[in-house]
């Protein structure tokens, strides 16, 4: 829930899915999480349930907090881990630095907690410096216009480079 928050305005309620098609998931073990619409469609499953009958913002949210669910448990397996399993050497591997798209902060987490002396960047599509700190948790990225930037990690001699999404 808390990542869906970081992504999208829509507001989170903790519910069981029972009678749901998601049961059979669950079954098998598999994690299971959903969305769901209290205000339902008019035409749900029929041949009119097309996406020119649907609130296109809310679809747009809709789809911002999934990204927020891919997030989650796109790390959730590394909670498991501890600083000893994350040497320097390997940090930029345990590296998250979220939300993306942002609009005013980034926040930057590493599993190697003993590990101190990092910077990070942003740089425009045309290799324009932006933003430079040195280990900072939080990035204030307020002031950036909404666009595609560049993230840069470097940690001794490491180097990171991912695409950020600046929305406002």
């Amino acid at each position: 829930m808390n990542c869906v928050t970081l992504y999208s305005p829509l507001q989170t309620n903790l519910s069981y899915a029972y009678g749901s098609d998601y049961m059979p998931f669950q079954s098998n073990g598999e994690v299971i999480t959903g969305l769901y619409e209290y205000n339902e469609s008019s035409q749900p499953h029929s041949s009119s349930d097309t996406y020119v009958n649907m609130d296109p913002v809310f679809v747009y949210n809709v789809a911002k907090a999934a990204l927020g669910a891919v997030q989650h448990f796109s790390t959730a397996e590394t909670s498991n881990l501890s600083a000893a399993d994350c040497p320097p050497e390997k940090m930029l591997e345990s590296l998250r630095i979220y939300p993306n798209p942002a609009s005013n902060f980034i926040n930057i987490e590493m599993l190697n907690s003993n590990l101190r002396d990092y910077s990070f960047s942003i740089t425009d599509l045309s290799g324009k410096l932006l933003v430079k700190t040195q280990n900072a948790k939080k990035v204030d990225i307020s002031k950036l216009s909404p666009g595609i930037y560049f993230e840069t990690m470097n940690v001794e001699d490491q180097k990171l480079t991912k695409k950020i999404i600046i929305s406002k």
